[in-house]
């Protein structure tokens, strides 16, 4: 019985470290998370952490035209970078499907892709930029 306890005591811990990690402006409300819909797809559009604009970038369904978008200059890396992360973030509260966050180092390469861009006068760099 005490194996089973070590495994739920690590199980606990990672789970939250992960919640530790999510910026408390990207968590869903008690009221979510105790009551939450049947159909979670409704979440992300009615919790009120996505902007108009976060919802616009994440439901784009076509990774190309995303990735148009992006060397057009009308998204900037950071931009789509936050609405994934935020989106992510929303997903990990509703059905723990994250391993692990790296939302810091998403934002780290997100901003030295902006000044990639900005730099060499709106060039991407590579097919996955942002």
């Amino acid at each position: 019985m005490s194996a089973l306890q070590s495994w739920e005591e690590k199980a606990r811990q990672k789970q939250t470290a992960l919640h530790d990690l999510i910026p408390q402006e990207w968590k869903l409300s008690e009221s979510i998370l105790n009551n939450p819909p049947k159909n979670l797809t409704i979440v992300p559009s009615q919790c009120g952490i996505l902007s108009t604009l976060d919802l616009e970038i994440t439901e784009i369904d076509n990774i190309e035209a995303l990735a148009q978008q992006i060397a057009q200059g009308k998204y900037s890396a950071i931009q789509v970078t936050q609405a994934f992360c935020k989106r992510a973030a929303i997903a990990h509260q509703l059905v723990n499907c994250l391993a692990e966050i790296c939302f810091l180092h998403a934002f780290e390469r997100a901003h030295y892709l902006d000044n990639y861009y900005q730099s060499t006068g709106g060039k991407t760099l590579g097919p996955l930029h942002g």
